[in-house]
């Protein structure tokens, strides 16, 4: 089981702007894991949002002031992927992808137990290697991990 101290659910716009927003408060890159469902960043958005449409930075009239250190403006749906991907890559942003969150136990110390899923064809490894090399299922495991630990306080 591994410890770290932020663990972010999903790597869209707000997951990432999360991150970033932990590094300003001190955390280190190292000490956040990000976990994607999906095989790339803003998967919803790659996904169904039509290429032609701009990413607009207002909402309904509304403009969005940048207050942080990411700040999305009016641009394609190709700057906006290239911006995300910059900043992912700028501040070292390590994201599990092909990982789902099942549950999240709240346990008695303040910490949160994170139970995920392990995509079926690293199970289907696992299980190969569980046979021919305990240390090297141990390692995928610890690597994909079934449960990781969040070190959160209450």
């Amino acid at each position: 089981m591994s410890t770290f101290p932020v663990v972010i659910i999903g790597a869209g716009p707000a997951g990432i702007a999360a991150a970033i927003e932990a590094m300003n408060r001190g955390f280190k890159a190292p000490e956040i894991i990000m976990i994607e469902k999906a095989g790339e960043i803003a998967y919803m958005i790659s996904s169904k949002y039509p290429d032609e449409k701009p990413i607009l930075a207002n909402y309904k009239g509304r403009m969005a002031a940048c207050l942080g250190d990411m700040c999305i403006t009016d641009m394609t749906k190709k700057e906006f992927f290239d911006y995300l991907n910059d900043v992912v890559k700028k501040y070292e942003l390590h994201i599990n992808f092909h990982q789902q969150v099942k549950n999240i136990i709240k346990l008695k110390n303040g910490q949160f137990n994170l139970l995920g899923l392990i995509p079926r064809s690293l199970l289907r490894l696992s299980l190969v290697c569980k046979i021919a090399d305990e240390q090297i299922y141990t390692q995928i495991t610890q690597r994909f991990g079934i449960t990781l630990s969040l070190g959160l306080p209450s």
